[in-house]
């Protein structure tokens, strides 16, 4: 989503680039935050699906119901909807990498960047990579002997 055409009224000069960054009067560069909640309400809304239904239509990863005052709680940022992340990704039409990028940003305190879904996907397929390799070479025995 590239942001509405602006210009600053002092310069002239659009200050949005087409990544969400805003670029200020000097020169330096605020980069657009975004929670995992704000993310999952623009997306219900943009679809049209009330909070209720969707509530309804979510099962965490052992299968229980999703109450619409969690879903709520989750849209406002007091709960992180860990196991409601795959169910939101599938009825919201969102990669599940998105839940993971902001859900891990989150949890251990880093700004949540805006970015494109398909520049997280890329990076989450990376990052797997690197892990599953890991997994698979049995690098913990070779550390052990050492």
């Amino acid at each position: 989503m590239t942001m509405p055409e602006w210009k600053n009224p002092f310069t002239d000069k659009v200050p949005y680039t087409d990544n969400g960054t805003f670029v200020r009067q000097d020169g330096s560069v605020w980069l657009k935050t975004v929670t995992l909640g704000e993310i999952i309400k623009r997306r219900r809304l943009s679809l049209g699906i009330q909070q209720r239904h969707l509530a309804g239509l979510l099962r965490s990863d052992d299968g229980k119901y999703c109450s619409p005052q969690t879903l709520n709680n989750i849209e406002h940022g007091f709960r992180s909807g860990t196991a409601y992340w795959k169910s939101l990704s599938q009825h919201l039409h969102l990669p599940y990498a998105v839940f993971i990028y902001y859900g891990t940003l989150k949890d251990h305190g880093y700004p949540m960047v805006a970015m494109p879904y398909d520049t997280i996907e890329f990076a989450i397929e990376r990052v797997m990579g690197v892990v599953n390799s890991y997994v698979a070479s049995d690098w913990r025995r070779s550390y052990d002997r050492a």
